[in-house]
């Protein structure tokens, strides 16, 4: 066993320790929150290579959200005043997904 495959077993203990679940695309997934800095902490191999995006709505504490950013990765400002994100570079020796999300947006 790699220990990469380590972590990604610790990281799955940990959601099934702190409870913590979000909504996206009708899914439940299991996290770890910091609720301070507006950020949550999956593992990528719940996704599959459908990974949620900036601009995606998740809920989370019964609260639509709307995500930031993404691990390296964040929202920025472009022409015209929409915004976009920056490069998400996938390290695939990392199990874990960092998002970080807004505040409430909605119902």
């Amino acid at each position: 066993m790699a220990l990469s495959d380590d972590i990604a077993l610790a990281l799955t203990d940990a959601f099934s320790v702190t409870g913590t679940k979000f909504t996206w695309n009708g899914q439940q997934y299991g996290c770890v929150l910091n609720a301070d800095q507006n950020v949550l902490v999956t593992s990528k191999a719940l996704f599959g290579a459908n990974l949620p995006r900036t601009g995606d709505v998740i809920n989370l504490a019964g609260k639509d959200r709307q995500i930031t950013g993404r691990a390296n990765s964040a929202e920025e400002f472009v022409p015209g005043g929409l915004s976009a994100e920056n490069t998400f570079v996938d390290d695939p020796a990392n199990p874990s997904l960092a998002i970080q999300f807004s505040s409430f947006i909605g119902t």
